[in-house]
Parts: structure tokens; C-alpha cells; sequence
């Protein structure tokens, strides 16, 4: 029945329906599969479908559903959206989405599928990657407003502090490293302070890898952890 009249809104006329708000409301109570189906009828080259295709793009990262994430980052995946549209959809879905390890998973996971080719997108892996540290950092957040005690926090996030680690370490993008660096600081993972101290004072990295470091380092000065 949703389906229906979402597809009512945008049938009705040939240009996009002027009821934002109505087309807003019926997506979030639609699945990933509807809504990835109804941009996928869109992708074409005739305008009006475009233009109906770009206001559901505008639309599906602030919805705040689990089935908006998943569109998001499979149309990332499958190269339906790219550039610098791709890049605002993930900035935006990463500030309105419910910060959980299940979502900071499954955009680590699409950022190591972008990085295994060898002309992936700069935009969307940036996008991807500091998406992982803002929401890791809004779920500290999260856990603290609620009174969950820090540690479970930590241990929470120590499995993405893994992989981020160990991307770290194959890497030899110094553009890279210093995005998992500047991601890996907002994480607040104590167990990261001798390497960012061992990066740091390696002068064979360049300057701008030991700032971000640096920077990364000051965000571990208030916990209790950090004696020096």
C-alpha cells in the first residue's frame, strides 16, 4: 500500500511531485528493496526521471531508517551514485543515522571494498572512512548521555579499531593513513596511543601524517588512561 502511493506521488504528473513532505513521510515506512527499486526505475536518461531520481537521492540520507543506511551505501556500492553526490549522501546519512556498530561495520566494510580497486573515488573513501569515526564518535556520545559505562564503550569499538589498525599498517598511502588516523581519534581508543606516539616521532612519515597524529593524540588527554 506504501508503495503504492509513493509511486501514485510520482506517477500523478510528469514532473516531481511538490509534496516533500508526504514523500518524505511514506519513505521511512518503506523497505531498502522498495526504495532502491524506485531509484533504479528512475536511473535513466530521460530528465523527468532524473530529476525525480535526485529528489528521493536528497531525500533517502536524513530519513533516520535502517533502510535508508542500506540504500545509501549500496548505491555507493554498486556505483549507482559517485563524486561528490555520493560524498554528500554519506556526510548526511552519517549525521542523521542512529549511531550503532552495525552501521559503523557496514561502512568500514563498503570503504575496504572501494579501497580494493585501483582507481577508487577519493571523495566517497574519504566520505566513507570519516563517516566510520563520526558515528563511532556520536555513539560514545550516545553512551554517555545514557550512563553506559565507558569501557563497554571501548570494547564496543576495539574490533574497528582492528581493522583500521591493520589498514593502517598494510597502507602506503599517505593520504590514507592520515584519514585513518584522523579516524582512529575519534574513536578514543587507549590501546592506539603508542603507535600515534611511534608516528609521531618517525620523521621518515611526512609532516602532514605526524600532524594529523598529533591532533589525534590530544584527544586522549582527558581519559584516565593517559598518565604522560
Amino acid at each position: 500500500m506504501i508503495v503504492q502511493k509513493m509511486l501514485t506521488l510520482f506517477t500523478q504528473d510528469s514532473s516531481p511531485p511538490v509534496d516533500i513532505l508526504r514523500v518524505t513521510q511514506l519513505l521511512r515506512f518503506c523497505s531498502a528493496h522498495d526504495i532502491l527499486n524506485l531509484i533504479r526505475s528512475y536511473n535513466t536518461r530521460d530528465s523527468q526521471s532524473w530529476q525525480k531520481m535526485k529528489l528521493l537521492l536528497d531525500i533517502v540520507p536524513s530519513l533516520h531508517t535502517e533502510a535508508a543506511n542500506e540504500v545509501v551505501l549500496t548505491l555507493v556500492k554498486e556505483n549507482i551514485i559517485s563524486g561528490l553526490s555520493a560524498s554528500l549522501m554519506i556526510n548526511t546519512m552519517a549525521l542523521n543515522a542512529q549511531p550503532t556498530p552495525k552501521l559503523i561495520d557496514q561502512c568500514l566494510q563498503v570503504y575496504k571494498l572501494k579501497m580494493q580497486t585501483s582507481q577508487h573515488d577519493k571523495l566517497v573513501v574519504r566520505s566513507l572512512i570519516l563517516s566510520v569515526g563520526s558515528l563511532a564518535n556520536r555513539l560514545k556520545e550516545k553512551h554517555q548521555s545514557m550512563g553506559v559505562d565507558r569501557q563497554t564503550t571501548i570494547t564496543v569499538l576495539r574490533g574497528f579499531v582492528r581493522d583500521i589498525r591493520s589498514m593502517f599498517q598494510t597502507s602506503r598511502s599517505d593520504d590514507e593513513k592520515s584519514r585513518l588516523i584522523k579516524t582512529i581519534g575519534n574513536f578514543g581508543e587507549p590501546s592506539f596511543l603508542p603507535e600515534l606516539k611511534s608516528i609521531i616521532k618517525n620523521e621518515q612519515f611526512p609532516p602532514h601524517v605526524r600532524v594529523f597524529a598529533m591532533k589525534a593524540l590530544l584527544g586522549f588527554c582527558y581519559m584516565p588512561e593517559v598518565k604522560d
